[in-house]
């Protein structure tokens, strides 16, 4: 049996329905920051019900800075994963993180960490690097875009979804 995540960062204030419906089918969402206000964080929340929902504060998320976290490490099954909003800025010590989630390029990336060019340092081979795009204002050229993550014990798949 394996867990879906939808994996979503920069709503900056949008959620249409490919994202309403990505997040209706998967078991729990990811969230990398950058919501950008409180209604746009509240319906997320609203569509979670109980689902699993971790989040991150974005470098534009003024309203909660008290109550959103920087960052975190969670484990789903057995995965570790690292979430944070801005990827340049990533600690040298990543605990024993299998995946690193972030947003703030508003372009999606999925790679081995040390791949990434804009990361800096030297990580563990065997991590991968997370970045699901922008579901409201794409770079690049790119397609508005999120993130399937799928995981079935130490194992998981990333799939791209266009929201275009």
């Amino acid at each position: 049996m394996s867990t879906t995540f939808a994996v979503i960062s920069d709503t900056h204030g949008r959620l249409d329905y490919p994202v309403i419906d990505l997040i209706d089918e998967c078991d729990g969402v990811i969230h990398a920051g950058d919501f950008d206000n409180e209604n746009t964080y509240n319906k997320i929340e609203l569509l979670c019900d109980d689902k699993p929902y971790y989040r991150v504060r974005g470098n534009n998320d003024f309203f909660r800075v008290f109550d959103l976290e920087d960052e975190l490490f969670f484990k789903i099954e057995n995965v570790e994963i690292y979430l944070t909003h801005i990827p340049m800025y990533l600690p040298r010590n990543l605990g024993n993180a299998n995946l690193v989630i972030c947003g703030h390029m508003h372009r999606f990336c999925f790679d081995n960490l040390n791949s990434v060019p804009y990361i800096k340092g030297s990580f563990p081979s065997d991590i991968k690097y997370l970045n699901p795009g922008s579901v409201s204002y794409p770079r690049g050229g790119e397609n508005k875009s999120a993130a399937k993550l799928t995981i079935s014990g130490e194992r998981f798949t990333v799939e791209k979804i266009n929201l275009d």
